[in-house]
């Protein structure tokens, strides 16, 4: 032990004496280190260095789900969040109707191409105070999707992009010294305030809450239905469903009701609507049917009734990565014409048509007969009845 820490220290020591020697060997190198400036222009394949702010150029292949995107952030103190891209023609009728409202510059050809995301009137204008920084930002917008600040980093984003980004070099460049220059003239944040937008922090912590709401309806649900089916599935899950739905339709509603009396007049009304309502509506619609079925199974109190019936047919489902194997019996009661279930490949491989089974139903808390045990059996044996 004692060896291998000397040889540490040493290797240490010897790289800390070349290192001093090779900075004091080129002087103006140090010079640029310590001042953080240098000269303008590429310094790898994915670093641009614009008058000493270094932008830091990131690709991100496309994946089976996700267009390739390209990212090109430069960091720094920015006291700031908003957010700018090409506006579109959902961002313009939503201003007409009242739902959104967006800062605007009184510079017709800026406001027509650029929608601002923030609430912050005082930040805005004296970001985008004067033409040249406005064309800076139309620079960005040309090659890029949007421009974002978000605290401790400005991102220019690119989606949909290809590896032909790097032969763009003259659009790149263009684009890097316009983000340099907008954010060397960032408005500071006013005497006593941590923010320069701090309307625009209320929002997005609104939307945060917002959007984990609809999230969390959109987990929960899922999960409820699982459960149901898993463990308490109805014999006749569309009745379930049904008689769910008047509950869920109503929740829904309010639920819809709120996010747009929350979101409306804002500058990012349209996006946390859409991402927001689809996830939450959804969800709640999951919710009550899984905790119908749950409570359904859960809360029952019957006694259980086994129903003798017969194996009429066998098949498999496939998908990229496993099998699943069904047993389809006949029915006992009117409700269904035959009922099916899966069971592991070996009893799939040992059972036949006409083999007698053992299905279990309990009548439900809320009346829908669901499935409490199935059990299978060759001809001539007897089924073992699932324990209560």
């Amino acid at each position: 032990m004692p060896v291998i820490m000397l040889m540490f220290i040493s290797s240490t020591l010897i790289a800390v004496v070349v290192a001093a020697r090779f900075m004091a060997n080129n002087p103006d190198l140090m010079a640029q280190f310590k001042s953080g400036t240098g000269s303008t222009g590429w310094l790898d394949r994915g670093l641009f260095n614009a008058a000493g702010q270094s932008v830091k150029f990131h690709y991100t292949p496309r994946s089976k789900n996700t267009p390739a995107k390209l990212r090109a952030s430069l960091t720094g103190n920015f006291f700031a969040h908003a957010l700018f891209r090409l506006e579109n023609e959902v961002d313009r009728l939503a201003k007409n109707i009242g739902f959104s409202r967006e800062i605007e510059l009184r510079d017709p050809s800026f406001d027509s191409m650029v929608y601002v995301e923030c609430e912050d009137q005082s930040f805005v204008e004296q970001f985008l105070n004067s033409p040249e920084a406005r064309d800076h930002l139309r620079n960005i917008l040309r090659t890029f999707n949007s421009f974002e600040i978000n605290g401790r980093t400005c991102t220019m984003v690119k989606t949909p992009c290809d590896t032909a980004w790097r032969a763009q070099e003259a659009e790149m460049t263009a684009a890097a010294m316009s983000l340099a220059a907008l954010t060397a003239g960032m408005p500071a944040p006013e005497p006593g305030q941590v923010s320069a937008t701090p309307l625009s922090d209320a929002n997005r912590s609104l939307t945060a809450f917002m959007i984990g709401a609809g999230i969390f309806f959109l987990i929960a649900g899922i999960a409820s239905v699982v459960w149901g089916f898993v463990s308490f599935s109805p014999v006749v899950p569309s009745h379930v469903f049904m008689v769910s739905l008047r509950g869920s339709v109503l929740c829904a509603g309010l639920f819809v009701v709120y996010i747009i009396s929350a979101v409306k007049g804002t500058s990012t009304a349209v996006r946390v609507f859409s991402a927001t309502v689809l996830a939450g509506v959804i969800g709640i619609g999951a919710l009550g049917w899984g905790g119908m079925m749950v409570i359904n199974g859960t809360q029952d109190t019957s006694v259980k009734e086994p129903h003798q019936v017969r194996i009429i047919g066998k098949h498999t489902s496939r998908s990229r990565n496993s099998t699943t194997y069904y047993i389809r019996t006949s029915s006992w009661t009117p409700a269904i014409a035959t009922y099916s279930f899966s069971v592991p490949h070996g009893e799939y491989s040992r059972l036949e048509v006409n083999d007698p089974c053992e299905i279990t139903t309990g009548s439900g808390f809320f009346k829908f007969e669901w499935i409490y045990s199935h059990a299978c059996a060759k001809a001539g044996t007897v089924v073992e009845r699932a324990e209560e």
